[in-house]
Order: C-alpha cells, then structure tokens, then sequence
C-alpha cells in the first residue's frame, strides 16, 4: 500500500495506491514496489510533472520500512530524481563497529517531531563506517541510537540499554537528526495499513 503525505503537520494519509499479493509472496519484492509507487504517482496533480509529462521527482519524498531496501527498488527512484528515505537492517556482522555510541563526541542529539532535541536518543551518520555497496550514487547510512520501549526484549545489537537502528537516504541534506525525524514520522503508516487490513473469519 501507498498513501500520501504532505509535509509535517499536513498528513491526512490518502491511500494512493494498493497492490493484493498472496500470503507467501516476500514483502522486499522490488517490481511490486514499483508498481505501487507507479500508480501512486499516477495519481498525482498536474504541478509534479512538467509540460512535456515528466514526474518532477525532486517534488517528492519516498519513506518506506525495510521491504523498501532492494536496491533495484532504490536505483529506480533516484533514476526518476525521486528522494527516499528507507529503514535499512543493521548487519549483524558489523554490529560491534556501532559500540562507539558509548562516545558521545561522534552523535548528534536525536529530534522529536517538534523539532526540539531529545536527551536520550542521538543520530550519526555511518556511510563511512559501515559502507555501502551498489546503492545509488548520494545514498548515506545514517544510526539512531534510542531506549528500548518498555516490554521490548533485548538483542545483541542494544548497547548501554538502547536499541540501534538505520536508515538510508538520498537526500542532499546532511543534517542526520532532521533526515532522521523526517523519515521517522512515516510511522503512522504502520497504523493505517493495519485499519487497512480485511479481517479474517475462520
């Protein structure tokens, strides 16, 4: 499913497009991707494409959890000039180069929705530690190191009791705690998706 946004504040969530799959189909299949976000756009105004019909891509913004992180996916949007902003699974393998959050002096103080900073979450970008292989050219790592929520069980990835996440984007902006509340805010597409969802009668 797709929906849309406008901005912060301005949210009211339109589904824009949806595609019904089998159960046993994997959620990262890139050609669904773009089929949903081709006819989303479709669906778009006549002011995000130019006179000769083109999608003015820089107009737009595509969040999406980790199904999003196919690279072929990636590699379509910034062919269109689209910006993306897409969770992204911290390697296991790497996870011991992400233990230098206990070193304040490298993060950035994580933003809360308003825009003021949080005292228990930071933001940093990690394009040069973890590396990135085949994204598309301006495509950057960035962690967030937040507390776990309460009730959520602990793995090998928490440090000092808090919970590592990534993100990747493409955006020109290199602020990480603004791309980070940024991307964070397409939470409440979670919600929608399971109102969405038909309920099933045994």
């Amino acid at each position: 499913m797709g929906s849309f946004d406008y901005g912060a504040g301005h949210g009211t969530g339109e589904v824009a497009a949806t595609l019904l799959r089998p159960d046993n189909v994997g959620a990262n299949s890139a050609e669904d991707h773009v089929r949903i976000f081709t006819a989303a756009v479709a669906g778009l105004p006549d002011a995000f494409y130019d006179e000769d019909g083109r999608l003015i891509g820089e107009k737009i913004l595509v969040r999406t959890d980790s199904a999003g992180d196919s690279r072929k996916f990636q590699h379509h949007l910034a062919s269109l000039g689209v910006q993306l902003s897409v969770s992204y699974p911290v390697p296991v393998m790497k996870a011991r180069l992400v233990a230098w959050i206990n070193d304040k002096q490298y993060w950035q103080p994580a933003l809360d929705q308003g825009g003021d900073e949080r005292g228990d979450a930071w933001v940093v970008s990690a394009t040069d530690v973890l590396g990135l292989e085949d994204y598309p050219e301006g495509t950057n790592l960035y962690l967030r190191a937040g507390p776990l929520h309460p009730g959520a069980q602990s793995t090998l990835l928490d440090v000092e009791g808090h919970r590592v996440t990534a993100f990747l984007t493409n955006s020109p902006r290199w602020h990480g705690p603004t791309l980070d509340a940024r991307h964070r805010a397409r939470g409440c597409c979670e919600n929608r998706i399971k109102t969405l969802k038909p309920v099933t009668v045994a």
